[in-house]
């Protein structure tokens, strides 16, 4: 049976979505360096024109970017936890991560968005490590293709989209440099590859998005192999729509024990 929390979390979530206020138009004309600013879930982000199109703009406006996320890591996060985040974009997950954690480490594959994710960092008063890198399974050089709508840029290759040659860390060094306690993955549709034989000594929990519009429920049933197979588990506790967090069953195995140890005695 689902936690009153889980039940009631929907409830909260139409009525805040019932009382936001309208986005405004996308201003299409406006100058490529001008700056925007926006709120959401109480962080300040400043974005140039350039950055932006129609679909980031609305949901940047109303505040769903990045909601779920947003609202997971206060739930998921512990204050000794070193994450790694893959996908960082505009820093706005790594900076709600940065004021609940020790130590966050954040992977962009854009370079263009690096310097705007640095910047919504200094703007919430935390520090977070940046690295500019495609994530795939070498180190190295990696192909990545880059849409007019940032978020949907990937080493998933898409009609219509641009092609680069970038620098690229592997996973598992990455992994075994940073040590994290959660990993968090938000790739666009990169997910289905990267995971493929992934393995995550140390990783306690691991948060992605998956991306039905681009991989298809058979993109989506092999993530779920391939993190089975890694000894994890869909957690429904830390998970909601796109979001989906896996925890590794033996340490849940051995959590479980433990509070039936407590009940007993």
């Amino acid at each position: 049976m689902d936690s009153l929390d889980q039940r009631l979390r929907p409830i909260a979530r139409a009525i805040r979505d019932a009382l936001r206020p309208a986005a405004t138009a996308f201003p299409a004309d406006a100058p490529p360096d001008r700056i925007h600013a926006f709120r959401l879930g109480g962080l300040r982000l400043e974005v140039p024109h350039r950055l932006l199109g129609p679909k980031t703009w609305l949901a940047l406006s109303n505040g769903t970017y990045e909601r779920n996320e947003l609202a997971l890591l206060p739930r998921l996060l512990r204050p000794s936890d070193t994450v790694l985040e893959v996908g960082a974009a505009l820093g706005l997950v790594s900076a709600r991560a940065a004021r609940l954690a020790q130590r966050v480490v954040a992977v962009e594959a854009n370079a263009a968005l690096i310097p705007v994710a640095r910047r919504t960092h200094e703007l919430n008063g935390v520090t977070a490590e940046l690295v500019n890198a495609v994530v795939g399974h070498a180190d190295g050089e990696a192909d990545f293709w880059t849409d007019e709508e940032f978020w949907a840029s990937s080493t998933a290759r898409r009609d219509g989209m641009r092609h680069q040659r970038l620098p690229a860390r592997s996973l598992a060094g990455l992994i075994e440099e940073v040590r994290p306690d959660v990993l968090i993955l938000d790739v666009e549709g990169g997910e289905v590859a990267l995971l493929d034989g992934a393995r995550f000594p140390g990783v306690r929990q691991v948060v992605l998005e998956v991306h039905r519009w681009n991989t298809g429920l058979r993109g989506i049933g092999t993530v779920f192999a391939h993190m089975e197979a890694a000894g994890f588990a869909y957690d429904p506790e830390f998970s909601e729509g796109q979001i989906v967090t896996f925890g590794r069953v033996e340490e849940d195995a051995i959590a479980l024990d433990r509070e039936g140890q407590a009940s007993v005695g």
